[in-house]
């Protein structure tokens, strides 16, 4: 299976996004203003269903090498005071609209470092939202940096995942990327969370990194699955301006390859399932009983069996937040982003309203994802969609299409084929 998985993977390898929403950031008109948002907001808000929320700390110590994510390297926790104030202050403009009792089905903190925050500052957010044992409640840690107070007060939150930036247990290759870390920290990380019975938790790995190759990365993966983490997500290096160890220096069939080394590893003793798009689960996890059930969503926090909404309200600086009808993004530098906080109540850097067209095809991707099937009277162009039948990634059963066991490698490949024939 992995010889021909090789095959296809080199074959169809395009560039493009990881359709979390729909359409991709690139394509937006910037047609929506801010009292639009506002009225937008109002409209699809449902005190019933609630939102999902996503919230974004820029905030580091150091950069790590491969880091592409929105981040502000600082010594001065002055900046992290007033951004804090800022984000109480976003999210205070959505409560004067509907309700100081809004429901939260979801909240995602992400970075970034969220523990970047002391603990006190970290709950003077928190209890901006109601959060409550119904909550699914995830926040990224860099395990580097994580205290005794700290999970003591996630475990005060009910926070019912962590997802942990381990990237690889490897020394040469974590110098390389610029983080002091080791396997023994991150195992008595792990005996900490597990003391307070926070039993759910993730970790994000990359391939790609500079000094990986398959026999280190095979060997960290072994060490990594004897902490059994309920979830794994694992990400290619991302190309950045600062990297010296650029997805350029590093051949698509070796990415490939590194790719494969890591499934290999990680699903050997059928202990986990893959859900495609890079994410692995255990195969008794409550996420992996909502996928066969088909009840299992995905939005741009990623995989989850939480309620369905369709309002996911991004906070903070680069935030992204979706709306049936339309698409908005805060700013993405932190000073421009704190202006039009404190200033304006709103930050919209670009925006966009949905066409009917574009709802149908994100509605269709999340079933590609999520469910594994598709309808096949929604493709206009049946020819395009031969290439990926002749690869047995999709196979076609009286009116649908229903992806393969080896079409979930491919799934963001047929969201691909048919957003290029959409029209």
């Amino acid at each position: 299976m992995y010889k021909k998985l090789l095959s296809s993977l080199n074959k169809l390898n395009f560039p493009g996004g990881r359709y979390t929403y729909y359409p991709l950031h690139t394509f937006w008109k910037n047609d929506l203003n801010v009292s639009q948002w506002w009225n937008l907001f109002v409209q699809s808000y449902s005190k019933e269903k609630g939102v999902d929320l996503y919230i974004h700390i820029p905030f580091c110590d150091s950069l790590c090498t491969f880091c592409g994510c929105n981040i502000r390297i600082t010594k001065n926790y002055t900046e992290v005071e007033t951004y804090i104030n800022a984000l109480r202050k976003e999210w205070a403009s959505y409560k004067n609209l509907v309700g100081s009792d809004i429901k939260i089905n979801s909240i995602y903190i992400g970075g970034g470092s969220p523990n970047f925050l002391k603990p006190v500052d970290l709950e003077a957010l928190l209890q901006e939202f109601n959060i409550n044992e119904e909550t699914h409640s995830t926040i990224e840690l860099d395990p580097r940096k994580t205290t005794t107070e700290l999970i003591t007060l996630l475990a005060k939150y009910k926070f019912n995942n962590l997802s942990i930036g381990v990237q690889d247990v490897n020394q040469s290759v974590l110098k390389e990327a610029n983080r002091d870390f080791s396997f023994e920290k991150l195992e008595n990380f792990i005996k900490l969370i597990l003391s307070f019975d926070l039993k759910q938790f993730n970790f994000d790995l990359i391939y790609g990194l500079n000094g990986q190759t398959t026999e280190s990365l095979e060997i960290s993966i072994k060490k990594i699955l004897t902490l059994s983490p309920t979830s794994i997500a694992t990400y290619p290096l991302a190309k950045t301006p600062w990297a010296n160890n650029s997805p350029l220096e590093i051949t698509r069939e070796a990415m490939h390859t590194l790719m494969i080394s890591l499934d290999k590893e990680i699903t050997k003793k059928n202990e986990y399932i893959y859900l495609g798009m890079g994410h692995y689960v255990k195969g008794n996890s409550t996420l992996a009983i909502s996928r066969n059930s088909k009840k299992i969503r995905r939005n741009i926090s990623g995989f989850t069996d939480s309620e369905q909404t369709n309002v996911l309200i991004g906070l903070g600086v680069s935030a992204i937040s979706s709306l049936p009808g339309g698409l908005k993004q805060n700013e993405k530098l932190l000073d421009r982003y704190l202006d039009s906080i404190f200033n304006d109540n709103c930050s919209l850097a670009k925006s966009h309203w949905r066409t009917d067209r574009e709802a149908e095809l994100e509605k269709q991707f999340e079933q590609i994802v999520c469910r594994g099937e598709f309808e096949m009277k929604s493709i206009i162009d049946f020819e395009s969609m031969k290439i990926l039948i002749e690869e047995k990634i999709i196979e076609l059963r009286d009116d649908k299409f229903v992806v393969s066991p080896f079409g979930k490698y491919f799934l963001k490949n047929i969201c691909q084929t048919i957003e290029r024939h959409k029209n």
